[in-house]
């Protein structure tokens, strides 16, 4: 993901620029393809970019088309189409192919809170509105890109990072022990604002704050839908509109270049694979597969042979019998986390993001899929809150 962060000082005061500075050299491991930094009055915006070839020549963020209003965005726009149409209609004409920073911004300019209305796909932003000195924060329906904040005497300051958020004073590090109870029971924090930080928040998916005037405010802009149920005539029917909105979604966020799969022998990964080839086939496809050897019964080598043979997908091997249970945390800064992570096995995960990472900017992978289904009440009625 890029790097977004910034924060907006007490009683209208300019920014730090070293603040900013420092705060985009701690994005830098997220957003190595450069870091930029505006000193706004009253705002300070930092942005350090991940280029995943997605955009062709993504411009400097923090962006603005007219000075007064600033952006610095991690996003990616689906239905571009859809959202140029709308824009122009509001008066704001604007390509399809337009940066995901600049479709947001014309979106604010056009419809301003009730943009995010508008807004589909996996985003976290953030709007310095200079004219009514407002800072405009948002994060997508899911949750899937993070936005930290805190507030403090009146600063506030936010990021994507946790770590980015803890260089400023108003973050303070004290522990939130409830937080910390929420991991070690249930593995992740109930209260969807928590982290182990006691001063700094999360702002849950699909909500959004304002600051303005010293004051925060917090809201939801989205909720899931509960419609009635979709009803077809044929069973066929439903497993048709899945694939299509599925291979909508892998056709999005494939790039027609360099692209890494996390493919195991099993359902979700291979599916995904197989939809890169028939959605995006200039894709530069290639996957990374974890197995056991020995130590345990595994079919994963076998199932992926078969799907990477039939789909012409050269596969990584990696196995995993000789690492070691919580291996390697104490002197591999590969380990560390802002927050503590409920997996034993992180140095097999930081191995293949390695090998990954050198083969492309983007990884797709089947994660999350058997989870859904195996817990899709208590899942879905968090989203729902």
């Amino acid at each position: 993901m890029s790097g977004i962060a910034g924060f907006v000082p007490a009683g209208g005061a300019a920014p730090d620029p070293a603040l900013l500075r420092r705060m985009a050299a701690c994005m830098a491991g997220h957003g190595p393809h450069g870091q930029h930094v505006r000193a706004l009055g009253g705002c300070g915006l930092a942005h350090a970019l991940l280029d995943t070839g997605d955009e062709a020549s993504p411009p400097p963020q923090p962006f603005s088309l007219d000075n007064q209003v600033w952006i610095t965005a991690d996003a990616r726009i689906d239905a571009r189409g859809d959202l140029a149409r709308a824009l122009a209609s509001a008066g704001e004409a604007a390509s399809p192919g337009a940066p995901a920073a600049e479709l947001i911004l014309r979106a604010y300019r056009a419809w301003g809170d009730a943009c995010v209305d508008h807004l589909l796909g996996d985003f976290a932003f953030a709007v310095w509105d200079a004219p009514r000195r407002r800072l405009f924060c948002a994060r997508d329906h899911f949750g899937v890109k993070p936005l930290y904040y805190a507030a403090a005497g009146g600063d506030f300051v936010f990021s994507n990072t946790l770590d980015c958020v803890l260089l400023h004073p108003a973050a303070g590090r004290g522990v939130d022990e409830l937080a910390i109870a929420d991991f070690l029971v249930h593995g992740y924090a109930r209260d969807l604002d928590r982290t182990v930080r006691r001063d700094v928040h999360m702002l849950p998916p699909g909500h959004a704050l304002a600051v303005e005037d010293g004051k925060c405010r917090v809201w939801k802009w989205w909720s899931l839908p509960m419609d009635e149920p979709l009803r077809y005539r044929r069973t066929r029917e439903y497993v048709d509109h899945f694939v299509d909105l599925l291979a909508a979604a892998v056709r999005d966020r494939t790039p027609a270049g360099r692209v890494g799969i996390f493919m195991s022998g099993g359902r979700d990964s291979t599916a995904v694979a197989a939809l890169v080839r028939r959605e995006v086939p200039s894709a530069d496809l290639r996957s990374f597969t974890a197995y056991h050897e020995r130590l345990i019964p595994d079919e994963e080598r076998k199932y992926a042979t078969i799907v990477g043979n039939a789909l012409g997908i050269p596969i990584t091997w990696t196995a995993v019998d000789e690492y070691r249970l919580f291996g390697g945390f104490g002197d591999d800064p590969r380990m560390e986390r802002a927050e503590p992570v409920d997996s034993a096995l992180m140095a097999i995960e930081a191995d293949q993001w390695d090998l990954a990472r050198a083969h492309a900017p983007v990884l797709l992978t089947g994660f999350g899929g058997d989870a859904v289904l195996r817990e899709t009440r208590s899942r879905l009625a968090r989203l729902a809150m």
